[in-house]
């Protein structure tokens, strides 16, 4: 039997819940980022035309889809999607705290 995501190199460092062959692989940690659809739907639902709103939604969203797609999958690709997210959101809260300065 070939597990789903197989064909992909592995993160090399894992810290989450174990992967298991199937399509979720780590099933809590895949499901637990509804969560960022949820407000990145809400911040531009609510965002008037606010840049620095949208700014937040457009992460929150780019946040959704690489963790979901990381923690589904495991590989190494999908991590780095994940922590590019990541890196945005700390960078984008940098920049405001900069400007307000």
């Amino acid at each position: 039997m070939t597990c789903p995501w197989e064909q992909f190199e592995k993160d090399p460092f894992p810290f989450c819940e174990e992967q298991l062959c199937q399509l979720v692989g780590q099933p809590a940690n895949t499901w637990s980022n509804v969560g960022y659809f949820v407000a990145a739907w809400l911040l531009w639902r609510h965002s008037q035309g606010n840049l620095t709103r949208r700014g937040f939604a457009a992460i929150a969203l780019f946040q959704a889809i690489g963790s979901t797609l990381f923690h589904m999958s495991g590989s190494l690709w999908a991590k780095e999607i994940d922590v590019a997210a990541m890196l945005m959101l700390s960078g984008l809260c940098l920049v405001l705290g900069l400007q307000r300065l």
